[in-house]
């Protein structure tokens, strides 16, 4: 039988960890030079340019006065979120066109989006420092990506058992391929030597009490996503909102009253953050 190994292996370069994210990740691991480089390398890539200049003048980042340039963005985001976005993008960049048709590029990224605003508005309420947050949810379902770009016809089965047994989309895959996006999307990023906490996030994000450690990021991505679905941000090509585990909940030592101000916490940084990005019109530029 298939398994997660498997997937990754058949995808080939498609699942290379971006070429740009590994000269980052090297630039800032060396403390005397680690800001300037940094700043060199992100100033090659227009595109990340631009979207770190519109993220730290965003509702995520602001503090003030106009950030006009990538040294003074980078100070005011960090190092970190620099390479998260880096990251995110990256992948995004790489994969979203070639989408098949089951699900548009455009609803898939603006729920990536969406998770990623709403995990940082869980760790934030939680009292977490929400450092790795927002690009766990960004990538939690990449598992998912990947399996609509090497398995599209198997995706294409799962999809409709889901509809036809009105279960949940990751059931469906289970039963068709034997595991399940999440179990993907942590073999993914662990081969690509990501940080633990982004791995467990994707691959405990429907059952956050599995995780064995960081289990307080993989509840804030499994809050994230069912509330992205209740809010219909985007989609991920899954039909029913997200049963939310009560003991995400207790991890996270949040309880109902929360749910307001989380709801409109998300929608107000949502539409910010969906402009700093512009993932979407990427997504859907023409095909090369």
């Amino acid at each position: 039988m298939l398994t997660a190994a498997d997937v990754v292996r058949r995808a080939g370069s498609l699942a290379t960890i971006p070429t740009v994210y590994l000269r980052l990740v090297n630039a800032s691991g060396d403390p005397r030079r680690s800001m300037t480089e940094v700043g060199r390398i992100i100033e090659e890539d227009a595109a990340i340019s631009a979207r770190l200049l519109r993220l730290a003048n965003s509702a995520l980042f602001r503090r003030g006065e106009h950030v006009e340039d990538v040294p003074r963005a980078l100070r005011s985001v960090g190092i970190a979120a620099a390479l998260d976005l880096a990251l995110a993008t990256s992948v995004i960049s790489a994969f979203a066109v070639r989408l098949p048709s089951v699900i548009t590029p455009r609803e898939f990224w603006l729920h990536a989006v969406a998770c990623g605003v709403a995990a940082r508005a869980v760790a934030t309420r939680a009292g977490l420092s929400g450092e790795r947050h927002f690009t766990a949810g960004v990538l939690h379902d990449v598992g998912r990506l990947l399996l609509l770009l090497v398995e599209p016809e198997t995706m294409k089965r799962a999809m409709a058992e889901a509809a036809r047994e009105r279960v949940p989309l990751r059931d469906a895959e289970t039963a068709v391929l034997g595991f399940d996006h999440a179990a993907l999307g942590a073999e993914l990023l662990r081969t690509w030597g990501l940080p633990e906490t982004l791995v467990v996030a994707a691959g405990g994000h429907h059952a956050p009490g599995s995780a064995t450690a960081h289990a307080d990021i993989a509840a804030a991505i499994h809050i994230a996503d069912a509330l992205v679905h209740a809010l219909a941000l985007g989609a991920s090509g899954e039909m029913m909102i997200p049963r939310v585990e009560p003991e995400a909940w207790s991890l996270l030592g949040l309880t109902s009253p929360d749910l307001e101000p989380l709801v409109g916490e998300i929608e107000r940084q949502f539409a910010d953050v969906v402009q700093v990005l512009l993932l979407y019109e990427e997504a859907e530029s023409p095909r090369g």
